[in-house]
């Protein structure tokens, strides 16, 4: 039996199979899109409610901490109270001293400094923090440029859309937004994600708007593509206090 010419077909079906592999891992080559919209509490905490935990993340409470009246004290005293405004995962399900796991998970500090300010659905303002649970280990994220790490690799649009968030320069006045009517997430074929999101920038004393497209890496490195300026939003305001601002 002849065997040769099997064994070139099946050399040139390697061969045009790494070819097409070669292909699928072009950065500019868009092989799906995705429509994102964003709610209040998913930009608030850079997390979406459908995210898929990191490797040995097991649980993720996303906590918000507001200073109430406390009726059961006198006049105008207040007491800090702790909401979950939403969770993923299951607590504590790797521990292996589940009871302790869940007690410090309970105890968390009533006052806690760092944290970042956001608003969450309905306007509500409060000091924002994430509580994780890794077998074990019970911790507190307090950046909101920390919350990442519990989504890698990126590997949905909504999670490239929350890592794309951030300000745009470490002067921006204020970070960028990914708007629901804006143009949709694209997956490239090196696996990495592109997010159109506007952002305001300083050019020299004015505020401006700009449209930035940004690459998100599997690894949640953000690189800025191109830029196009969309107008100036509030003219001699940049380099001055919030105050003088408005004035």
């Amino acid at each position: 039996m002849k065997r040769a010419p099997l064994a070139v077909t099946s050399f040139a079906a390697i061969a045009l199979a790494s070819v097409l592999a070669g292909c699928t891992r072009d950065p500019e080559k868009v092989v799906a899109t995705t429509k994102v919209c964003l709610s209040t509490d998913e930009v608030s905490f850079r997390i979406p409610k459908n995210a898929k935990l990191a490797s040995g993340v097991e649980y993720a409470e996303m906590v918000r901490q507001q200073l109430e009246l406390d009726t059961d004290k006198p006049e105008n005293a207040y007491a800090v109270k702790l909401y979950n405004v939403f969770s993923l995962g299951s607590k504590c399900k790797g521990a292996k001293n589940e009871a302790k796991c869940m007690q410090s998970l309970a105890s968390t500090p009533s006052r806690v400094t760092g944290l970042w300010q956001g608003a969450i659905a309905g306007g509500v303002p409060g000091a924002l923090m994430i509580r994780v649970t890794k077998g074990d280990e019970v911790a507190t994220i307090l950046n909101p440029d920390d919350a990442k790490a519990l989504l890698l690799p990126v590997d949905t649009a909504e999670e490239a859309a929350v890592v794309a968030l951030g300000r745009a320069t470490a002067a921006a006045p204020v970070e960028r937004a990914v708007k629901c009517d804006g143009p949709p997430v694209e997956k490239r074929g090196d696996g990495s994600w592109v997010v159109t999101a506007e952002a305001e920038t300083c050019e020299g004393q004015d505020r401006v708007k700009t449209e930035q497209r940004v690459r998100v890496a599997p690894d949640g490195k953000v690189t800025v593509l191109g830029e196009k300026k969309l107008g100036v939003v509030a003219a001699g305001t940049c380099g001055k206090s919030k105050v003088d601002a408005g004035r």
